[in-house]
């Protein structure tokens, strides 16, 4: 049976329109293609909280930056005091809250409590120190050409000094002095049935003994009535000096209640006997007035063999040692009666023959 092209035509018209899709279909088709695809909405992340950050100056009254002072701020995670750097200011970033407080102290001046509210961002705090009046300040603890080796007001209640008793060694007895608010001194007490006993300089805060050869000894002293009582500089460990072992060597001074002064020197071998043949001092036995109940002014220097004591800004002794006894420490001896006030000392390096300065803190007599 044949068909006609045009009965084949049909057949497939048919079939494509049966096999296409629905009326429907292709209308929802149509609408989807125009209906946008749902976007998820876009989430804006929280800002970072800008943290607290704070730059601490410390000044003196007239605005000058104190380098040497140091801070406790215990909310930078850490409660030791942190040391000002060469402009006199300290910083730290990122802190934890904007609350705290800062405990600011130098050398010379009156400690300083701060509280803190901060702000975010930078902050910035500017403290100034009060000058303490009997403190001593390493910038004029030394006279000038003069380098600082060692120094102690006592004003924190704290010294590298010990001090003997009958029971041996015990720390050096500190506490205020009469008249003088606020000041802390080294007090050596006779008036007990007891008594007192020196105060010695030995080790320092890391383990080492301070030595000091060509140098000045600074400090200012008063005593209630008068006594005798002495004092020791370099005071040597033992060491080999002129040919020998020695035990010991010092210069000392005693001040007496028959109101003379006493310059010596003394050496001993390792077994305690004196030594006498290696060069010599002149024997110094003068009048000297030390009046109590009023502050003086002590300056004892050695350089190059030449030994010097000055009273009050006056010369009492100037004597030549031809072998000049080795670097060692300081002694405060003891008395026989009343009580002696010691405050400001100082020991400054000599490159130079020594020259009297005034007293970096007030020494004006000062009746009780």
């Amino acid at each position: 049976m044949k068909l006609s092209f045009l009965s084949v035509g049909g057949i497939l018209l048919f079939l494509l329109a049966s096999c296409g899709p629905s009326p429907d279909s292709i209308a929802t088709m149509t609408a989807s293609a125009w209906t946008p695809t749902p976007v998820p909405p876009t989430i804006t992340p929280s800002p970072t909280p800008v943290p607290h950050s704070l730059t601490v100056k410390v000044t003196d009254a007239a605005g000058n930056p104190i380098v040497g002072a140091s801070v406790v701020f215990p909310e930078s995670g850490s409660g030791e005091p942190v040391a000002m750097d060469d402009s006199g200011q300290l910083s730290w970033n990122n802190l934890a809250g904007p609350n705290g407080s800062l405990s600011v102290s130098a050398q010379g001046y009156l400690k300083a409590e701060q509280a803190l509210n901060l702000e975010r961002g930078p902050n910035e705090v500017v403290i100034t120190l009060e000058r303490d009046l009997y403190g001593l300040l390493p910038s004029t603890a030394c006279a000038a050409g003069e380098n600082l080796l060692y120094m102690e007001d006592f004003q924190d209640g704290q010294t590298d000094m010990a001090h003997n008793t009958k029971d041996g060694g015990a720390p050096a007895p500190l506490g205020p002095v009469v008249d003088e608010a606020g000041n802390t001194v080294l007090i050596h007490d006779f008036t007990t049935p007891v008594g007192d006993y020196s105060t010695y300089l030995t080790q320092n805060s890391t383990g080492g003994f301070y030595e000091f050869g060509e140098a000045v000894w600074r400090f200012r002293f008063m005593m209630t009535q008068e006594t005798g009582w002495g004092l020791s500089w370099n005071s040597a460990r033992p060491t080999e000096f002129g040919g020998i072992m020695t035990g010991q060597s010092i210069y000392g001074i005693g001040f007496n209640t028959d109101r003379h002064i006493i310059v010596m020197r003394n050496i001993w071998d390792a077994s305690g006997q004196t030594v006498y043949n290696v060069g010599k001092l002149d024997l110094v036995n003068k009048v000297l007035v030390l009046k109590p109940n009023l502050w003086h002014y002590l300056e004892i220097s050695t350089y190059q063999g030449q030994l010097q004591v000055w009273l009050d800004g006056v010369s009492v002794v100037d004597v030549v040692d031809d072998v000049p006894l080795p670097p060692g420490g300081f002694s405060i001896g003891s008395g026989d009666s009343g009580i002696i006030y010691y405050d400001a000392i100082s020991v400054c390096g000599l490159s130079a023959p020594f020259k009297s300065m005034p007293a970096p803190v007030p020494v004006t007599p000062k009746n009780l």
